[in-house]
């Protein structure tokens, strides 16, 4: 069986299932940066989930992890010290290393000498793991003579869409006291989330609801309804219960809350400053992608007063992002981990 190091940020509940997943078929260590307590902007009930199929270790413990023989490291980034610290280690070790990168951002412009830095470390590695075209296209201005393999990137199981059919929607809005046009949002309340857009949206929307999960507080103001932390099961449900999701992202390196409400049937709205907006959203075919603008904001989410619009980019949606499961995540990892230990053999 592999051996694989995994470097990390943090153990996010995400990443968490997909450990647990890829551990299925390999012998997986994950070396994380920061320990949750470390984590400052995050509720700490979001770090849930365990390590029941890999090893977990943090940075008090990483001369141990490096000390430990692995066939193959993927390395999650390349501009924390951790990271850059971890490229040298296994560089000198003669260990193959993947370099990881969940999305981009759009239109980057960088000083000469930060493109020369990046270039040198992103060269370290011996191949690149990402999640979308957009990504490797990024990620080839600095490397164009290594390998890409592109895997789905979701938080999503085989089981949670299974239970998303299952829900009993009407029940679900009864719970929730919703009624009328409701749209979910989910995220960080930070300025490039792009919330202030949607809020004053729906201001000026009479017949919409909007349900914001992400915050720390729980309040209603008038029809705008801020639901503090929500677990990963309580997302669902209100992804299930609410008729739009939408992502206002004025920046957003990938936009994971896009891709889920994507991968659980949703109509969904969001910029084309999001990267899983762009790779993921033909627009208004499977969802609607717009400006990180107000006025078109408000637009879009007049067209999904059409409920037979809304059924449409929903069924799309649900049928262009059927193989966006951490399962098929997983699987993807593990293909990639077995062409380059074959590419290994082969040049030696």
């Amino acid at each position: 069986m592999m051996r694989i190091l995994f470097v990390t940020y943090s153990p996010a509940p995400y990443r968490m299932t997909f450990f647990n997943e890829l551990g299925r078929s390999c012998e997986l260590t994950v070396l994380c940066e920061k320990e949750p307590a470390e984590i400052r902007n995050r509720y700490p009930a979001w770090f849930e989930g365990s390590a029941e199929r890999f090893r977990m270790y943090f940075m008090q413990d990483a001369r141990k992890v490096f000390r430990q023989t692995y066939d193959l490291a993927v390395v999650c980034g390349y501009s924390t010290a951790a990271e850059i610290m971890s490229l040298f280690i296994l560089k000198q070790k003669r260990i193959p290393v993947l370099i990881s990168a969940d999305g981009c951002l759009k239109d980057v412009r960088e000083p000469f000498w930060k493109y020369l830095l990046k270039r040198y470390l992103i060269s370290m590695a011996d191949g690149y793991l990402v999640s979308s075209e957009e990504t490797k296209h990024y990620l080839m201005r600095y490397v164009q003579d290594k390998p890409f393999w592109i895997y789905p990137f979701t938080t999503l199981t085989e089981k949670d869409l299974q239970m998303l059919d299952h829900f009993d929607r009407r029940a679900l809005r009864e719970r929730f006291h919703m009624h009328g046009l409701c749209i979910f949002a989910a995220g960080q309340m930070i300025p490039r989330k792009g919330f202030d857009l949607l809020k004053e949206a729906v201001r000026v929307l009479p017949d919409m609801h909007l349900y914001l999960a992400g915050g720390t507080e729980v309040r209603d103001e008038g029809r705008i309804h801020e639901c503090g932390f929500l677990t990963h099961h309580e997302i669902l449900e209100y992804l299930c219960a609410c008729d739009i999701f939408v992502h206002p992202a004025r920046q957003e390196v990938w936009g994971l809350c896009a891709a889920e409400a994507l991968g659980a049937g949703k109509a969904v709205i969001t910029t084309d400053t999001c990267t899983a907006g762009r790779e993921l959203i033909r627009d208004h075919e499977n969802g609607i992608l717009i400006h990180a603008d107000q006025t078109e904001l408000c637009e879009a989410l007049k067209e999904l007063r059409d409920p037979d619009l809304i059924q449409h980019l929903a069924h799309q949606a649900r049928i262009h992002m059927r193989n966006y499961t951490i399962e098929q995540m997983a699987e993807a990892h593990r293909k990639a981990f077995e062409d380059v230990l074959q590419i290994q053999i082969t040049e030696k």
